[in-house]
């Protein structure tokens, strides 16, 4: 009897601190490559677009919607073509939290040089869905030069 409540008592302690052990942090649902597929709001083929996202990091390179990259001609870019440039690209990449429907990114490397390597002061919170390998973004009201209309883009995992 006294054997049989001994290994009661240890299962049941191994049990309480299985249960009292930290759990392992859950998969982000958004890790993976994405290329965007459309903008809402937008008509035509979007332009080029890939969304990274590891456990804690992010790349993001992607055409803005609305924008078209133009070609230029001869060996080196003029300066009106290397500004048209800069200004149909949205790069940016740095580490990221997410928690519910929301991802916050911190950018460390940025196009956009007033957004760079500030930790914890030049964030953006994005709302996002994930439908299989179809991903939703809906991006702030602050970001980019629409303000106050915010981006909603589609994109689609790859491997």
């Amino acid at each position: 009897m006294r054997r049989t409540n001994a290994f009661t008592f240890f299962f049941a302690f191994l049990s309480l601190l299985a249960l009292a052990a930290p759990t392992q942090a859950q998969e982000s649902p958004i890790a993976g490559a994405w290329i965007t597929t459309s903008w809402e709001g937008f008509e035509g083929e979007p332009q080029p677009g890939l969304l990274i996202f590891t456990e804690t990091n992010y790349s993001m390179m992607f055409v803005p919607p609305g924008a078209v990259r133009q070609t230029f001609e001869g060996e080196e870019m003029t300066e009106a073509e290397m500004v048209e440039a800069v200004r149909t690209l949205v790069a940016n990449s740095g580490r990221y939290t997410w928690e519910g429907n929301q991802f916050t990114t911190e950018g460390y490397v940025t196009l956009n040089p007033n957004y760079m390597a500030a930790w914890g002061e030049n964030h953006y919170t994005y709302t996002f869905r994930v439908e299989g390998d179809t991903l939703h973004v809906t991006w702030p009201e602050d970001f980019g030069p629409t303000e106050g209309t915010p981006w909603v883009g589609t994109f689609r995992r790859v491997g």
